[in-house]
């Protein structure tokens, strides 16, 4: 039954005026995708969430749908220029390879990434299928020079002798290219052709016209980009991504072709110290006075990793010397702060001033008496005189003289 398969050139031939098996230019890819068998290169994928996979083909759309953060993660590089659309490919080739290396073959996640890239309609898209065309019917004597010209990004657009608008089936099964890439007719070698067509891909995407400037790599760890450290931040956490940024600018660099520029390390000591929370550089001040435990330490020869100089000194690392502070730091100091705080003080006691006793008077006779009553206020006549208000009682006095100097 399969002897008679002609993988459908009868189908082709049946839409050509002229009875040949043509096919688009654009569906080069999808015939070179169709050279990886998911039961050869992804057998842990033939029933992929209960829906049966036989190639690349039709693996790309399941992929797009069950995983669907790294699907865009694969697709951003396309919307990047220069140092970012690299930082990009390295994020997605990073992820896609952590997930599926382990059960997908290299070939497989290569051609992975070219048909995500070519389904889309960005410019670049138009280059890989132009691209895959002219490499099937490219010698392999002229390999490297297509190689550098998908590097080379003021290259012309490729073109070949089999570039057309529509190519014969047979003869696309015939060229070098399809000959390379075939497990069954080069199994030796077929890896690594699939291996140059990724460089080849890689290079088309990544390649700009656009001109990266020195400070434009350099941005990530420039003082007005690098963040703090935070309050909950540990030191580890701080230099993990101060590495990682660096290592950016490392990448960057060596993209455009600048990596003399790279400063030294040692030169991002003063930023380190800006950007270090405040506390622990109180803790590290503290400790370095006479009689600290970094007392020994000289700033002079702190660097960012312990070295040995040439005079038999050995450098300090200021990693070293924060993650010394910030162990003083990750102490619980709270019951010597209760105990060193000032003990409350007791309730303040406001006293009302008392009105002086006034000795009573002792009333002459009946008069007296009668002049001693209170008529000015609310106190009562029997009430002792002592008690009475100074209104009152001035007013008694006054009675008494009266009553002396006028005895009717």
């Amino acid at each position: 039954m399969w002897s008679t398969h002609d993988g459908g050139s009868h189908a082709f031939s049946s839409l050509s005026p002229t009875g040949a098996s043509v096919i688009p230019a654009a569906a080069v890819f999808t015939f070179a995708a169709a050279l990886l068998p998911v039961c050869l290169f992804a057998p842990s994928y033939e029933l992929w969430h209960k829906e049966p996979v036989s190639s690349l083909v039709s693996f790309l759309p399941l992929f797009m749908k069950n995983s669907a953060a790294l699907y865009a993660l694969a697709l951003a590089p396309l919307r990047l220029e220069g140092a970012e659309c690299h930082s990009a490919l390295r994020d997605a080739i990073v992820q896609v390879f952590a997930t599926y290396g382990q059960s997908c073959h290299q070939a497989f996640l290569y051609g992975l990434f070219m048909g995500v890239w070519s389904a889309t309609m960005n410019p670049r898209a138009a280059e890989i299928k132009l691209f895959m065309q002219v490499y099937m019917f490219t010698e392999d004597l002229y390999l490297p020079a297509l190689l550098q010209q998908c590097l080379d990004p003021h290259a012309p657009a490729s073109v070949s002798p089999g570039t057309a608008q529509m190519l014969d089936l047979e003869a696309l099964k015939l060229s070098p290219g399809f000959r390379r890439l075939n497990v069954y007719s080069n199994p030796a070698g077929f890896s690594a052709a699939w291996s140059f067509l990724w460089d080849c891909v890689l290079g088309i995407v990544a390649r700009t016209a656009k001109k990266v400037s020195v400070a434009t790599c350099l941005a990530p760890l420039t003082f007005e980009v690098f963040e703090r450290q935070g309050d909950d931040e540990t030191v580890a956490a701080f230099f993990s991504r101060f590495t990682l940024a660096h290592a950016g600018v490392t990448a960057a660099l060596a993209v455009a072709g600048k990596s003399d520029r790279l400063p030294h390390i040692d030169t991002y000591l003063e930023m380190i110290w800006k950007k270090i929370n405040r506390r622990l550089l109180v803790a590290v001040k503290a400790m370095m006075r006479p009689g600290g435990s970094l007392s020994h330490v000289d700033l002079r020869y702190v660097t960012f990793q312990r070295t040995a100089l040439a005079n038999g000194l050995v450098t300090t690392s200021i990693q070293d010397i924060l993650v010394e502070a910030s162990r003083t730091l990750d102490h619980d100091l709270g019951d010597i702060d209760v105990a060193l705080s000032a003990a409350p003080k007791p309730p303040k006691v406001t006293q009302t001033p008392t009105v002086p006793a006034v000795p009573p008077a002792v009333p002459a006779d009946a008069a007296a008496a009668a002049a001693a009553s209170c008529c000015c206020c609310r106190c009562r006549p029997c009430c002792p005189t002592a008690a009475r208000c100074r209104r009152c009682l001035g007013q008694v006095r006054k009675r008494q003289e009266r009553v002396s100097h006028d005895p009717s």
